[in-house]
This record gives C-alpha cells, sequence and structure tokens, in this order.
C-alpha cells in the first residue's frame, strides 16, 4: 500500500505542474507512465542499476513531452482529447512493437523480497517530486505558468513566451511520471502493456489533485494520501465489487459538494477573496447611472464596459507578474 500511495503521489505531482500550474488539462500521464516503466524494467533486465534506470525512465519519458508540443494549439477539453488519444495509440504500439508484446517484460528485482528498499525508494521519489514541484511553483516559471492559467492570451501581451512555458512544464511533468512509472516497475518486476498505459493512470493523477487542492504543492501529496487510504478502507470492508464502485462514487460526490477546492481549500474557505482573485477578473466598473439624458450616458457606458473587458485579463496577469 505504501509504495502504492508515493507512486500515486509523484503522479499526482506530475500532473499538477502540467494541469494546476500552467492549465494544461492533459490526459496523457499513463503514457510517460508506461514508456519509464519499461525504459526502467529493460534496463534493469540487461544488468544496469536500478538507479541509473530511473534516471533513464524519466528522462525518456521527459523527451516525450515533445510529442505533445504540435497539440498546443489547442486548449482545454480538445486538448486533453488529444492527450487521450496519443496515450492510447501509444498502448496498442506497446502491444504489438515493445519487447514482451502483450505478454509482457520480467526482470529479476534488485533488491529482496522482504526488503524495505521499495519503500525508501517510493518515499524518496515522492519527496524529490514534490521538491521539484516547490522549486518550479516559486521560480520565475512558476510565476509565468500562473499568468498562463489566467489567461493565456494576457499573458502573451506582455510578454511571456507560452509556448515555451507550456513546453517546459511538459518536460518535467512527463519525466516525473516517467519516474513513477519507473519505480513501479523496479519494485514489482513485472510490466506489461495493459497495465503500465491503462488509462487509470490518467485519471488518477487528476482526481489527486483535485482531492488534494488543484495548484497546491502539497495537494498531490495530501491527495495521493487520502485516496490510497480510502482504497484500502473501502476495499477491507467490502467484497463485492458492485458495492466498492458505488461507495468510491458516493465519496467522490461528497468531495465534490463539501470540498470543491480540495482538503487544503478547507483553510481557504473563510477567508475573503479579493476581486482579482475571483476568476482572474478585474473589479466590474461602477455603472454610470442613466437620468435625464439617457442615451449619451448609456453610450458612455457600453464604452466603459468594453474597455473594461479588453483590459481585465491584462489586470489579473499583471497582478500575478507583480507587473
Amino acid at each position: 500500500m505504501a509504495v502504492t500511495a508515493f507512486i500515486l503521489v509523484l503522479l499526482g505531482v506530475s500532473w499538477n505542474v502540467m494541469g494546476g500550474y500552467a492549465g494544461i488539462f492533459s490526459f496523457g500521464q499513463a503514457a510517460f507512465f508506461g514508456v519509464g516503466a519499461y525504459v526502467a524494467i529493460l534496463l534493469t533486465q540487461h544488468g544496469v542499476h536500478y538507479l541509473l534506470g530511473l534516471a533513464a525512465a524519466a528522462g525518456c519519458a521527459s523527451v516525450c513531452g515533445f510529442a505533445l508540443v504540435p497539440c498546443f494549439r489547442v486548449r482545454g477539453i480538445y486538448f486533453a482529447i488529444i492527450s487521450l488519444a496519443l496515450a492510447s495509440c501509444l498502448g496498442v504500439v506497446a502491444n504489438q512493437k515493445f519487447p514482451g508484446g502483450s505478454g509482457g517484460v520480467f526482470a529479476d528485482l534488485p533488491f529482496g523480497a522482504y526488503s524495505a528498499v521499495p519503500y525508501y525508494l517510493a518515499a524518496g521519489c515522492a519527496v524529490l517530486g514534490v521538491a521539484v514541484s516547490l522549486i518550479v511553483k516559486v521560480s520565475p516559471l512558476g510565476r509565468d505558468l500562473s499568468a498562463i492559467r489566467a489567461d493565456q492570451a494576457a499573458a502573451e501581451s506582455v510578454g511571456v513566451n507560452a509556448m515555451r512555458c507550456k513546453l517546459v512544464a511538459t518536460l518535467i511533468g512527463g519525466g516525473l511520471a516517467g519516474l513513477a512509472g519507473g519505480v513501479y516497475a523496479t519494485t514489482q518486476g513485472f510490466v506489461d502493456p495493459g497495465t503500465v498505459f491503462n488509462s487509470n493512470y490518467s485519471l488518477l493523477p487528476i482526481l489527486v489533485c483535485v482531492l488534494g487542492g488543484l495548484g497546491t504543492v502539497s495537494g498531490p501529496a495530501l491527495g495521493g494520501a487520502a485516496w490510497s487510504i480510502l482504497n484500502e478502507v473501502i476495499r477491507s470492508h467490502t467484497t463485492n465489487g458492485a458495492y466498492s464502485q458505488l461507495l468510491y462514487g458516493a465519496a467522490l460526490l461528497a468531495l465534490a459538494l463539501f470540498l470543491p477546492r480540495g482538503a487544503l481549500g478547507i483553510r481557504f474557505r473563510r477567508q475573503p477573496r479579493s476581486d482579482l482573485d475571483r476568476k482572474g477578473e478585474a473589479p466590474e466598473p461602477e455603472r454610470i447611472p442613466t437620468s435625464s439624458r439617457k442615451q449619451s450616458r448609456q453610450a458612455g457606458a457600453d464604452h466603459l464596459t468594453s474597455e473594461c473587458e479588453s483590459v481585465s485579463g491584462q489586470a489579473a496577469v499583471r497582478k500575478v507578474l507583480d507587473v
């Protein structure tokens, strides 16, 4: 359970860098995870030290992020569908062309069956992922990503290179997801396309981030731990798969209703938000009253409203960038 929880935390961190920081709503984490798992287990099979295998897994998965560059032209649900399609296609290719085919690849574990190394390895990689996420968050890159998430057009108008920032976020997120896949392969000793390219590894990171707190540093860690505990409790108290799914659905519905901003949103619930914090919008202009000169004043109000709408995105971005 502990190793699985740490892997889930690392996957959540990888998606949070892309989706929580930059607003890149991707369903392609399974592709990075699967590539990392295959690279790690193949290198372990050929006698390479497992730490070098993990580094290679993260690097190869990160390079795969370049495949999403043409997809940056679209956003939102369209990007999500394209990334999901690419991940599914890679799973089909792995099933036909990767070593072992649909039967998968086996490798001897680099440590004993009852060793504590897997737990320390998974925990260390999870901590490393959170540290990378923190560095990105407080760096100028994190500031630019926040501006892109608020309003990409406005961010570009004040000098932010959105394409470059999105690419860097994707490479970092893909590398962390590949590292999670490498940890999985190293601790399990077996990978197959149906497992490591499963769409669950694209959906669970999103769930973990939403559960813990989207766009926060500690949110994926909190969400991964909470989901692992919830999963274990439900599994230990139910034997019928249908009841388990029902409880999962009820738990997620309760979280969506009572914790819409995630677990970390509890401490912000009673804090008033400024006008610029509400969806990144500038304060609405005061309405110009209409009295005797109704037509002229209405025209002035329309002009003022249009002007405010044109600069509202830039106002939010300038607040993020402290311009």
